[in-house]
C-alpha cells in the first residue's frame, strides 16, 4: 500500500504501510458464531492518504482456502488506485454495520460488551494451556473469544471450558494442539470477546 494511513479492522490493527491482518473463520458451522457470515465476511478499514494531493494505492492480497474433502489453497490480487479528487459516496448500510461491530477498546467498550476477566497462563509441565474468564452483560448465552498471536504465529482457537453461567464463560487454550510454546512465550495475544449483545478486544502476555 502506498501513501495511506490505516486504521480499524475486525482482526488486528494494521500497520503502516503495509496492513498484515490474519482472519480466522473456523467456528463458520456454529449458527451462534459471529466470526464468519453467510454471505462472507466483511472486513472494514478506515484508510487516510498520508499525501492528500496525491493518489492512494490500495493492493489486497488474500490467501485462502476452497475446502469440501480436501482443502485446496488459492491466492488473490486486488489493486485500486484512489484519485485525490475523489468524492465521498455515503457507506453501505452492511459496511456501517461492519464496522459498528469492530471490537471494541477497553476505553471505548459500550454497557453491553464483554470484558476480560482473568487470564491464566500455564507454559511448564506436559499440558501447557490458557484459562481465560470473561463477562458478558446480558447474558453468556452465544458467547465466543477468539485469540490472535503476532507476526502470523499459531495459537489453537479458544474451546469453551464448562457451560455458561449467567454473565459469565469460560474458555481454554491447548497449547499442545500445534502450537510453538517456545516462540509464544512473551509474546501479547490479542483477545477477541464476542457476543451478539456487543464485541470488545484486550491483550494478554503468554508468560
Amino acid at each position: 500500500m502506498e501513501n495511506l494511513l490505516a486504521e480499524s479492522g475486525i482482526v488486528g490493527r494494521p500497520s503502516e504501510p503495509e496492513l498484515d491482518a490474519i482472519v480466522e473463520l473456523g467456528r463458520c458451522r456454529d449458527a451462534l458464531s459471529r466470526a464468519c457470515s453467510p454471505r462472507g465476511p466483511i472486513l472494514p478499514v478506515t484508510v487516510r492518504a498520508a499525501d492528500a494531493t496525491k493518489p492512494v494505492a490500495l493492493v489486497v492480497e488474500l490467501e485462502y482456502g476452497v475446502c469440501k474433502d480436501i482443502c485446496i489453497p488459492v491466492q488473490s490480487r486486488l489493486e485500486l488506485t484512489v484519485p485525490p479528487d475523489a468524492t465521498r459516496a455515503p457507506v453501505p448500510a452492511a459496511l456501517a454495520r461492519a464496522f459498528d461491530r469492530v471490537p471494541r477498546s477497553a476505553d471505548a467498550r459500550r454497557p453491553a460488551d464483554p470484558s476480560l476477566r482473568s487470564a491464566k497462563v500455564q507454559l511448564a509441565g506436559e499440558k501447557p494451556s490458557i484459562r481465560l474468564e470473561a463477562e458478558y452483560p446480558g447474558g453468556a448465552e452465544g458467547a465466543d473469544l477468539f485469540l490472535e498471536a503476532p507476526g502470523g504465529l499459531w495459537i489453537p482457537m479458544a474451546k469453551p471450558d464448562g457451560a455458561p453461567q449467567g454473565t459469565i464463560a469460560r474458555f481454554l487454550v491447548d497449547l499442545t494442539d500445534g502450537a510453538d510454546v517456545g516462540d509464544l512465550k512473551g509474546k501479547t495475544v490479542r483477545v477477541t470477546l464476542v457476543s451478539p449483545r456487543g464485541q470488545s478486544e484486550t491483550t494478554i502476555k503468554v508468560q
